[in-house]
C-alpha cells in the first residue's frame, strides 16, 4: 500500500511540475509578444520621426532657396 501512495505522490509532484512549467512557458510567450509589440511600435515611431525630419529639411531647403 505504501508503494501505491508513493506512486500517487510522485505522480502529483510530476503534475505540479508540469503545470508550473506550462505557466512559465505562457508567461515567457506573453512577455515575448509584449516586447515584440513594443519594439514594433518604437520602430514605427522612429520611422515617423525620420520622415518628419526629412520633410522639415526639405521645407528648410525650400525656404533657403527662395531667400
Amino acid at each position: 500500500m505504501e508503494h501505491v501512495l508513493a506512486n500517487l505522490a510522485a505522480d502529483r509532484q510530476r503534475q505540479l511540475l508540469a503545470v508550473a512549467e506550462a505557466e512559465r512557458d505562457g508567461h515567457r510567450a506573453r512577455r515575448h509578444s509584449r516586447v515584440t509589440r513594443q519594439a514594433e511600435r518604437a520602430d514605427r515611431r522612429l520611422a515617423s520621426h525620420w520622415d518628419q525630419a526629412a520633410r522639415l529639411r526639405a521645407h528648410l531647403r525650400e525656404l533657403e532657396s527662395t531667400s
